[in-house]
């Protein structure tokens, strides 16, 4: 029988972070992606009036893609995406470890056990701004929001590959037995420090809801929202 993995994020969540320079990346989790507890029930997301707002007070261009999606490079933000492709870019230096702890071959080997590929895959970035976006430009309301996960140690401009759950806490469609690919490549089972809480899934009471602090930890000294609390569109906090 099947394990029956909860339902931990939509199939595709938007959410942003910054890095030890203080610029701004917007990731997207695709189907497979980890996800950073703290932005499990945000409500940020790139929309029109973000957007336009932000174009406008940093005399941007906005330019779309396929589908008139907006390119977040256009905006000031860098872009990441969980990308399940990975092995055609990345390959593990040596041997890794299975879910089970056993060792596993590498992608190029026809032996290889598929279970190498469980776990959630790293994302890779896939805009560079001309203008990066900088936290202190947006007003205190929003910044607050963006700032729920940091990257103290990574340079967006000097990284393609960012795997978030060896970083911060964070929830992967799997349960008990984290693991994930890393920015190598590597199959490897995501630290104590950085899995969901016990009790996190159908526990409210357990989602850690405040920002990260340096040591990727949730800030016990942030508030907690009841999960029916409505707040404003957060585009509107904008402007300060």
């Amino acid at each position: 029988m099947e394990t029956d993995y909860p339902a931990a994020h939509s199939m595709d969540t938007t959410w942003f972070a910054v890095d030890k320079d203080g610029f701004i990346a917007v990731m997207e989790t695709q189907e497979e992606g980890a996800l950073p507890l703290v932005c499990r029930n945000n409500d940020l997301e790139l929309s029109d009036d973000f957007v336009e707002a932000v174009a406008k007070q940093e005399g941007l261009t906005v330019k779309v893609a396929q589908y008139y999606m907006v390119l977040p490079e256009s905006i000031g933000l860098y872009s990441y995406r969980s990308d399940l492709e990975w092995s055609d870019e990345l390959a593990p230096s040596a041997v890794t470890l299975n879910p089970d702890g056993g060792e596993a071959k590498g992608p190029d080997d026809d032996a290889q056990d598929d279970n190498y590929f469980e776990g959630a895959p790293p994302y890779k970035r896939q805009g560079i701004p001309e203008k990066p976006l900088h936290i202190s430009k947006l007003a205190e309301p929003l910044r607050a929001g963006i700032k729920a996960v940091v990257f103290e140690n990574v340079s967006f401009q000097e990284t393609k590959w960012l795997q978030p759950a060896l970083r911060v806490p964070c929830e992967m469609w799997m349960d008990g037995d984290y693991h994930c690919i890393d920015e190598q490549g590597n199959a490897v089972k995501v630290p104590e420090q950085f899995c969901p809480p016990k009790g996190f899934f159908g526990s409210p009471a357990a989602r850690p809801t405040g920002p990260s602090d340096s040591s990727g930890s949730p800030d016990s000294s942030s508030s907690s929202k009841s999960p029916t609390e409505k707040p404003a569109p957060w585009w509107k906090k904008f402007f300060g």
